[in-house]
């Protein structure tokens, strides 16, 4: 900055700047260190030096309980970062407008309701954030900043959005989430740089058409909307890699989503979506694929052409039965079908070698193929609430398994030898008849080894009781006698079970 400029400034507002950064216990200009910013720290406070002040051009007074500014702050236009995070300002003042060399600007967390159209001075400005505030509206001066390449506008009161929105031709990231927004205007289009749009957690029903220009996206979520039908223009978005429209009311897919090609994670999750286009089978960049909490009664078999994805999830859909396709998926980790109608597995599903958890909870299945014994890898199979009378043999091959859940598979038999096996599983869980069943056999059979004197199988069969984690008083007390090697006291207290 010039000096004879510097030399000849009124000192007046400075020292009524000084006398407010004292009255707010504004600390004088210094270091602190911090890992959230990638120079080590940041400068905060304001310096007492009033040359050092004019030449000020990055002021943070974060935190601080500030209820409002004065105007005297607004001139020191040298200004390049102004951060004002976590106070209690309820207005911003427009003086704002004579910080013109303002790149970055952040408002978060503050109890401002509007913003003076002033703002649209701040023509240097490519990062603008007013996070959490108690904005009702963007003033169409917004437009103005035709520099700006980020704007967050989120958990505000904002009921739409201006028109000259679509001014911002430099945009590249959009969040608006959490307002009281009910459509997009069309000019939404003319964002041709933007990347990354979030319109989450809005009221939104519709979607213009225009959102098809928007050809450098990579990320758009507009999850937790009230969207009923999808453009066909989202098809045109070719470099999108991360789609979430996760609680919408959509009913069904675009044919040409199949365009969506670069598409690694596509979570439509809590729709009412009936069916999934054959064109799915086209996203083979998939990684995470979420259809739960939908209406789907069957998949296609081209999902087997879904070589890439790790994760896959299909729990509370009407599902009656899996593609032969879906043993293709051989890098999933987990396959979530809980709350389906599943009446059977295909044998291909043996073929999922890097399968570590296996749910099928609350499905119809009263049978499970042999080949589920070639998961080498399963540690966790759910089979709660089904309909399963039989284990299969093969079943024991599992040597690598830690939970198994038989729980509520009423009709479901065990013999001696399917009960030992599970007994040797660190978290077996099955029905509470059968452990009954369990219970007296191994007493009797306690009740023999006693008198017969038999040590060995008095703690071996000791032994599978405990395992069970019983929680009975009685059998507690048999097991310390037994320990104890007071074995006839364990013997009467068994004869009266």
């Amino acid at each position: 900055m010039n000096n004879s400029l510097t030399n000849n400034v009124d000192d007046n507002w400075i020292a009524r700047l000084y006398e407010w950064a004292d009255e707010n216990a504004i600390p004088e200009y210094e270091w602190t260190e911090s890992d959230r910013f990638e120079e080590g720290g940041y400068f905060s406070g304001i310096p007492r030096k009033k040359n050092k002040l004019l030449e000020l051009d990055v002021l943070m007074l974060c935190e601080l309980r500030l209820s409002e500014l004065p105007i005297e702050l607004f001139n020191l236009i040298n200004l390049k970062s102004l951060y004002l995070t976590s106070n209690k300002i309820s207005t911003l003042p427009k003086e704002i407008g004579n910080l013109t060399n303002l790149t970055y600007l952040e408002l978060d967390s503050n109890s401002i309701s509007k913003l003076p159209k002033e703002i649209g001075n701040l023509i240097n400005l490519t990062y603008f954030s007013a996070y959490e505030t108690y904005l009702t509206e963007l003033p169409k001066e917004i437009g103005a900043l035709s520099k700006l390449e980020t704007l967050y506008i989120a958990k505000s009161e904002i009921s739409e959005l201006p028109n000259e929105i679509g001014a911002l031709t430099k945009l590249k990231i959009l969040y608006i989430a959490y307002t009281q927004i009910t459509t997009l205007p069309k000019e939404i289009g003319n964002l041709k740089n933007l990347t990354y749009l979030d319109i989450t957690n809005n009221t939104i029903t519709t979607l213009p058409k225009e959102i098809g220009n928007l050809k450098k996206l990579t990320y758009l979520n507009f999850s937790k909307n009230k969207i009923t039908i999808l453009p066909k223009e989202i098809c045109n978005l070719k470099n999108l890699i991360h789609l979430n429209i996760f609680e919408n009311q959509i009913i069904k897919l675009p044919s040409k989503i199949s365009n969506l090609t670069n598409l690694k994670q596509f979570d439509l999750s809590s729709n009412n979506i009936i069916k999934l286009p054959k064109g799915i089978g086209k996203l083979i960049n998939l990684t995470k694929l979420s259809v739960k909490f939908n209406n789907l009664t069957k998949l296609p078999k081209e999902i087997s052409n879904l070589v890439n994805i790790s994760t896959l999830e299909l729990q509370s859909n009407h599902l009656t039965k899996l593609p032969k396709g879906i043993g293709s998926l051989i890098n999933l980790p987990t396959l979530d079908i809980k709350f389906n109608l599943l009446i059977e597995l295909p044998k291909e599903i043996c073929n999922l070698t890097s399968l570590t958890t296996l749910n099928l909870e609350s499905n119809l299945l009263t049978e499970l193929p042999p080949e589920i014994g070639k998961l080498a890898n399963l540690t966790c199979l759910n089979l709660n609430s089904n309909f399963l009378k039989e284990l299969p043999y093969e079943i024991r091959s599992l040597s690598q398994i830690e939970t198994l859940n038989l729980m509520e598979n009423l009709d479901l038999v065990l013999s001696s030898d399917d009960i030992d096996w599970l007994l040797s599983i660190p978290s077996a869980y099955f029905a509470n008849d059968l452990e009954d069943t369990f219970i007296r056999d191994q007493i009797e059979e306690l009740k023999y080894s006693i008198t017969t004197e038999n040590i060995v199988d008095i703690e071996y069969q000791a032994s599978k009781l405990a395992s069970m984690n019983i929680n009975d008083d009685l059998i507690e007390t048999i097991l310390k006698k037994i320990y104890d090697s007071e074995y006839g006291e364990a013997w009467e207290l068994l004869t009266s079970y």
